[in-house]
């Protein structure tokens, strides 16, 4: 490594941990996770409301905060997520009523490192049924499931395609809070509910998960 590419590296790493200790700093309203990798701090609540909506979204297979710099030259960012997918790895920055992320160079950077760059704002997801029914969900985060539990679960989703969450949580016998394994079942992603259709409730329908 050049002496150059070294003192490069140094000051990413500098400006990494810089940005993590201020951002670790703030205690924002969150609850556990599922796919993160690493810890999970952030630099403002919308953003932690964004990850919850990252451990819901079936395309997601890990995410990453603050994750890494981001350079043009002199310019260097460090973006809210790495999200990692099936099919492409995301740089995303959420863009809040008094922050703005938006800028060419930082695609530009992104895009030189095989990734790319979305900012998404916070007012597309926030007071959104899909949100309010994620952190519900996530409230239940190592919530153990049954092998019996799963099975009865799994097997009568065979039976008749759909059921009503009233209905499912009648074949839980061994965990003490049924709605909470129903929920643990959809976060490792056994059974799928509408988020978006409205608020989780006795007459939303689950059906079985399929790769």
């Amino acid at each position: 490594m050049s002496i150059m590419a070294a003192h490069t590296a140094l000051a990413d790493s500098l400006l990494l941990n810089a940005v993590r200790d201020a951002a670790a700093q703030f205690s924002f309203s969150r609850h556990e996770t599922v796919r993160c990798v690493g810890t999970a701090v952030f630099k403002s609540q919308d953003a932690c409301d964004y990850a919850c909506l990252l451990d819901i979204d079936p395309s997601v297979t890990a995410w990453e905060c603050l994750p890494l710099v981001l350079r043009d030259g002199s310019l260097r960012h460090v973006p809210d997520f790495l999200v990692r997918r099936s099919v492409a790895v995301d740089a995303i920055d959420v863009q809040t009523t008094t922050s703005t992320c938006a800028s060419s160079w930082i695609d530009r950077a992104a895009q030189a490192k095989g990734i790319r760059y979305q900012v998404v704002c916070a007012a597309e997801f926030q007071n959104t049924a899909r949100l309010r029914n994620a952190q519900d969900l996530l409230r239940y985060v190592g919530t153990p499931v049954s092998l019996g539990d799963r099975v009865r679960v799994l097997t009568a989703l065979e039976e008749v395609r759909s059921l009503p969450v009233s209905a499912a949580i009648t074949c839980i016998r061994d965990g003490r809070e049924p709605i909470a394994v129903i929920a643990a079942m959809i976060l490792q992603r056994l059974i799928e509910i509408d988020l978006d259709e409205g608020l989780i409730g006795p007459d939303s329908r689950i059906t079985r998960k399929f790769a």
